[in-house]
């Protein structure tokens, strides 16, 4: 007797894309994005994490496979995407920490609290990170990724 046949699908969407700004660059921050606004404490957001990287695109898909059940177990969330947000290197400097620093407290200070997936940010405080980047680039770079998400 033949045994029945499984049903086989091709999922609609992507499920992972790469680019070539993640394989191009290893030192980087990346922003995991909601496909729908969660509310925060001062507002709404797509942003979920903001991170960085010295290992490139795999770090990237590493945390969004990490973070993925927790974040799609969210009421309305069916998709997370990531976005890179680069800047040029200085010597002696750490610039892309200084840049994902920069971006949580910006965010902090606009939703007042960190995005929900970073354990770091609560109580962070600015240093010199706005000495490095323009405050107001920083906050158009935020308002872009929400409004692109």
């Amino acid at each position: 007797m033949a045994k029945k046949k499984l049903k086989v699908t091709l999922e609609k969407g992507v499920a992972l894309e790469v680019r070539r700004p993640a394989v191009k660059k290893r030192k980087l921050v990346y922003v995991l994005l909601a496909n729908k606004n969660l509310k925060y404490e001062r507002g709404y957001s797509h942003i979920l994490y903001i991170g960085t990287t010295t290992k490139g695109v795999r770090r990237i898909a590493s945390s969004a496979a990490t973070k993925a059940a927790a974040i799609l177990g969210e009421h309305g969330v069916k998709s997370v995407s990531a976005r890179i947000v680069t800047c040029e290197g200085r010597s002696n400097v750490k610039s892309w920490k200084k840049l994902e620093r920069a971006l949580i407290i910006k965010f902090s200070e606009l939703h007042r609290e960190p995005p929900f997936y970073n354990i770091q940010g609560t109580r962070m405080q600015r240093r010199d990170e706005f000495e490095y980047f323009k405050e107001s680039k920083i906050h158009k770079i935020l308002k872009d990724l929400d409004a692109q998400a």
